[in-house]
């Protein structure tokens, strides 16, 4: 399997590796990270820049108790719990583990919904906060119709693949879509596009179809 070519800017990498990224938007980039050495490399650098910041913070002050507390914690017998592996998801095909994790973590098990006449299914996943999230799966030679974003939105190519004005995306890319980008992404015409997709600002569909197609996507 080839790396990813279309990679996340450093921005989302350090907002991951502090720990600060909504949960979508972290499980996206901990899937495409599962993919890339590149950005794994720059996710660790980033790590080992906070651990190294951390180390020169002046240290807090203890409670009088702490060290008697720790004492005491060291008596009790351990315990070491390993959570077993998430179960397969059924008719989905290859997801990243990060992903898998989530999806097997909803309150409702994941299922496709078809979109009439336009060759789209989508899994819908709960809000987080201001966060929303989707798996798309596009069939072959169809395009998701003309449409802009409200807000930004990242999206990471699971398999086949798909192609707009700004290029061509394949497995492991992650694509990135705000306000000012207008476009119809088409899935590439023999594998279709499995994608993940998240956003903090709904998508927007344009045209002559635009308000009917608003109504009928589940966004």
């Amino acid at each position: 399997m080839n790396a990813p070519q279309i990679h996340p800017d450093d921005g989302y990498l350090l907002d991951y590796a502090t720990g600060t990224l909504p949960e979508p938007f972290a499980v996206l980039i901990a899937s495409h990270l599962t993919l890339c050495p590149a950005c794994r490399d720059t996710a660790r650098a980033f790590d080992r820049v906070g651990g190294a910041l951390l180390e020169s913070s002046e240290p807090a002050a203890l409670a009088a108790d702490s060290l008697a507390a720790v004492m005491q914690r060291l008596d009790r017998p351990a315990t070491v719990t390993v959570p077993p592996p998430p179960p397969a998801l059924s008719g989905f095909g290859f997801l990243p583990r990060p992903l898998q994790r989530f999806l097997t973590g909803l309150p409702d098990p994941p299922r496709w919904h078809r979109v009439p006449f336009i060759g789209l299914e989508t899994v819908r996943i709960p809000r987080f906060g201001e966060c929303r999230s989707r798996l798309m799966r596009v069939a072959p030679r169809h395009a998701i119709p003309r449409h802009t974003h409200t807000g930004n939105e990242l999206l990471i190519v699971l398999n086949g693949g798909y192609s707009d004005q700004t290029g061509e995306y394949d497995r492991g890319d992650v694509a990135y879509g705000d306000p000012e980008l207008v476009h119809t992404p088409r899935a590439d015409p023999e594998r279709g596009c499995l994608c993940f997709s998240v956003w903090d600002s709904a998508p927007k569909m344009v045209g002559a179809l635009g308000p009917l197609l608003n109504r009928l996507l589940p966004i």
